[in-house]
């Protein structure tokens, strides 16, 4: 119910669809209380996920996605945390590596930075006074 969220989320996002669950496998910390879990996934589009998640982990912040296509790779370390370690790397079939690199911003910020984008869209900007008035 916590870091499954952002897995499922994050699953989500890259195949633009709903994921239907396969398999799953839970940890219990004790009964009724999961520790981890491991799902498998298949989507509508015939894309298949491994969703892995824990709050109880000896690595610290594994949080990664990889997506194997027919061509290629693309491996993305820590999306959900880039102000701190984070990483975009991808190549094609038999290929060496590209690194790609981001401004170490939280992902909040990109939230905001999307936010005004739309809110002053077309360079019409919101009078938040005359907002207020009513």
């Amino acid at each position: 119910m916590d870091t499954g969220c952002y897995a499922i989320h994050l699953a989500r996002t890259i195949a633009g669809e709903e994921p239907i669950v396969v398999s799953a496998r839970p940890k219990l910390a004790s009964e009724g209380v999961d520790r981890a879990m491991q799902a498998d996934v298949r989507f509508s589009s015939g894309a298949e996920g491994r969703i892995n998640c824990s709050l109880f982990s000896w690595k610290f912040a594994k949080i990664a996605a990889v997506v194997r296509l027919e061509h290629g790779e693309i491996r993305a370390f820590n999306p959900v945390l880039p102000q701190f370690f984070h990483g975009l790397k991808w190549r094609k079939s038999g290929g060496s590596w590209t690194k790609e690199t981001f401004p170490k911003k939280a992902t909040y910020a990109y939230q905001l930075d999307l936010g005004a984008d739309k809110l002053f869209e077309g360079g019409v900007a919101v009078d938040v006074a005359e907002l207020a008035k009513g």
